[in-house]
């Protein structure tokens, strides 16, 4: 999986072989396809990683501030990338483009969309029960 996101990152799905996921790292094109058959499979898992992580990073964000407006900043703060690099936010950016789309990519980028809009639901309706006003 690490092998498979650094390759992604690198060239892009589009161009991405299996044997291209085997050489980064450091294994027959075969012990790769003994996990995944196809390469589709194993960009599925990719994404699916990739959303999981994104989703409990931004959770995490704000788990243990009190202030409804420090958690939506944080929350908010979350989402952006670290550095012009960062890893997970490139793989969701080259998944999210339409030619790489496939019929399992759909749900995942649904789930991507989905978590942030019941997060932000979340502490946004929190905030208001607190009484938080916007300023």
């Amino acid at each position: 999986m690490t092998a498979a996101r650094r390759v992604i990152v690198e060239h892009g799905p589009a161009s991405v072989r299996i044997r291209d996921v085997a050489d980064s790292a450091g294994m027959a094109p075969g012990s790769v396809t003994s996990y995944f058959r196809e390469l589709d499979e194993l960009f599925q898992e990719v994404l699916a990683d990739a959303v999981e992580r994104f989703s409990r990073l931004r959770r995490l964000a704000s788990e243990d501030l009190e202030d409804p407006r420090e958690r939506l900043a944080a929350t908010t703060r979350s989402g952006l990338p670290g550095e012009p690099d960062d890893e997970l936010c490139c793989l969701l950016y080259e998944f999210a483009s339409p030619p790489r789309r496939r019929r399992g990519d759909a749900d995942l980028c649904s789930a991507l969309h989905e978590g942030p809009v019941e997060l932000y639901r979340s502490l946004l309706e929190s905030g208001a029960a607190a009484g938080g006003r916007c300023r």
